[in-house]
Parts: C-alpha cells; structure tokens; sequence
C-alpha cells in the first residue's frame, strides 16, 4: 500500500459514507458535476469569512511561540487567531507554496509541528494551486482580447489538490460515479499532519535556486527604464512563457497589454499583476539582489494580496507590498508585519 492509498483508507474511517450513499440515489450526479458543486460551496463558504495569509516565516514564529512564556506576542497571536477561528469568524489558507517550504525542511518532526499549526488555523481549506490560478487569469485576459464574457475563477480547494488532480480518471467507461464521490470525500477530509507525515521522505523543490540565479542575470543585464515600462515588460514576458507552456498563442493579447489601465488588470489578472510588479520593483531597486527566498516571497504576496483580507508576512516585503507598490490600497486588503499591530488588528474582530 502507498502514501496516497494510506491516506485514502485513513480518512474513510473518518466521514460518514453511510450519508452519503444514502443522499446520492436522490441526487444522482456525475463526479464531475459534484466536485464542481463542492468547490462552488467552498468558495462561497469563504466569501463570509475574513481571511488571513501567513506566510511561512510568519507561521514558523507562530510555532516556535507554543513553547515560549505567556508572555510571548506570537503566542498570543496564536491563540487569538485559534480563537477566531473556532468562532467561525477566520480562515488561514496553506498554499502550494507553503507545502513546498515546508517540504524544504530537513527535519520531520519539526515539519509535523509546523503542520500542527496549520491545522489549527486553515480548517482543511487552501487556496488553489498557484499554476492553476496563472492559467485561468491568462485565460481570461485571452476571452477579453476577443471580447468574450470571462470565467469565474475558484480560487479555494481542498489542500489535498495541492498534491495533484484528483478527477480519478479511469478507462472503465462503468466505474461509479458513486465510488468515486466516496474517495474523493475521504481524500479532502485529510489533514495536512497526515499528508506531511505520509510524504515524510519527500523533499520540496528547489527552483528558487533556478529563479535566483535566472532573474539575477536579467535584472544586470536590462538597460534602464521607467517603472511603469519594467512592469509592461514583465507582464509581457509572463503572458509569452504561460502562452508556450499551454501551446497557446498569447500575440492576441500582447499588443493589448501595452494599453490596458490599471484597473483592468487588477480585475482581470489580479495574481499575474502582483507577480509581475514584484519583479519590476527588484529590477528597478539598482541596490537590491535578488536571493534564493525572494521566489517563495513573491509567490505568497501573489497568492496572499488578490485573494485575501489580510497578509501577514516579514518585514522587508512588507516594505515592498504596501510602502513601495501600495498593493494593499489597490486590492482594499491589510498587509502587516510588525505583531504588535497584527495583535491590535486581531483584537479589532
């Protein structure tokens, strides 16, 4: 038996199969269509809720606090939010980019810590893989070059997505549909301390290498220009790659691009648009080198501001986020890193 049929069999026990079975003959549906309706009820669940993104530093402060004196500020924080939390007032996504970080940790046990913490404040939510939320923005900007009426985007899941597609997809044309409902609640029920002590000897990637050795060599080797060019440049250059990865010709909306106001963008590639601002601001800061972590950063900002009420996050980030690119008052959304003032804002709910 592997990992994944581990955690399939693990999270059986845990739901009431015996609802869903007998619900089902009174609303038979396919798989695909109860998925779809799943991830609707989430999403519209979320839209009640106040959400809060902690990157992983910020979790990693959160964690090591347990064992701290009472009188530690991110104990407290931690225990405000758990309170929160339990009152339905607050959701703390994972992301794929937190998996990832902590995937990076060499040692297990303080992985399950770090798990632990998570649990606690992410209730079995994430948001949508990272490269799924690029694609469908990108789509989107292709359906409004040609004047198309745009897809909604799901931008909440299950963490469980995080590790793969879960359509099941089989070549017996008479596998239930049924059966295939009864996995897919036990694999959403699974918590992150039991995908993370299942992928125990799974080591996270490491392309933030790749990207800080790949964006050191364009940004000393651009010639300067306006910031307002850099960040066209950027998009430019992101809708180009995203074209090649999905075969799709991206000359539609190229042009266009050079063009489009602010506003748009904000509405219709919210994600792309933090990303690639992020870029444009550490081109244009000359005294600014581009490290290893600074990948993982710009993922969580990207991820975070569009999709979240709040963004908790380290202080250089912060500086960049909110004082330099002003992205909180663009997206009407809170980034925070100093505690203290996290504490107040907390206390404020």
């Amino acid at each position: 038996m592997d990992k994944f049929d581990t955690l399939i069999f693990r999270s059986l026990n845990r739901i009431d199969l015996a609802q869903i079975v007998n619900d089902y003959p009174s609303n038979p549906i396919s798989f695909t269509e109860y998925k779809k309706l799943r991830i609707e009820k989430l999403n519209q669940l979320l839209g009640s809720k106040t959400t809060i993104y902690l990157d992983l530093k910020f979790l990693i402060k959160l964690r090591d606090s347990i064992s701290e004196g009472n009188t530690s500020i991110y104990k407290r924080i931690f225990f405000k939010l758990r309170q929160l939390v339990d009152e339905g007032k607050v959701i703390c996504p994972i992301s794929d980019c937190i998996i990832d970080e902590i995937l990076k940790q060499t040692s297990i046990k303080t992985r399950e810590k770090t798990a632990l913490i998570l649990d606690i404040v992410c209730r079995n939510i994430s948001l949508a893989p990272m490269r799924n939320i690029f694609i469908h923005e990108f789509v989107n900007i292709l359906l409004f070059s040609e004047n198309k009426d745009l897809q909604k985007i799901q931008n909440w899941d299950f963490p469980i997505s995080l590790f793969g597609n879960l359509d099941f997809e089989t070549s017996d044309k008479n596998s239930s549909d049924l059966l295939k409902i009864l996995f897919y609640e036990g694999l959403i029920a699974t918590s992150i301390q039991e995908i993370i002590t299942c992928y125990k000897n799974v080591k996270g990637s490491d392309i933030s290498l790749f990207a800080e050795t790949f964006f050191n060599s364009i940004k000393y080797g651009s010639v300067p220009q306006s910031f307002g060019k850099i960040v066209q440049n950027e998009l430019i250059a992101f809708m180009i790659s995203m074209g090649h990865e999905l075969k799709v010709s991206p000359d539609p909306i190229l042009e266009k691009i050079k063009h489009l106001d602010q506003e748009t963008l904000l509405k219709i590639v919210p994600s792309i648009y933090v990303f690639c601002s992020l870029h444009a601001e550490m081109i244009n800061d000359s005294a600014k080198k581009y490290k290893k972590n600074d990948y993982y950063d710009i993922i969580h900002c990207s991820l975070a501001i569009p999709n979240c009420n709040y963004f908790f996050t380290e202080r250089g980030f912060m500086h960049r986020t909110r004082k330099v690119l002003k992205l909180d008052s663009k997206f009407k959304m809170v980034i925070e890193s100093d505690p203290n003032k996290v504490m107040t804002l907390l206390n404020t709910f």
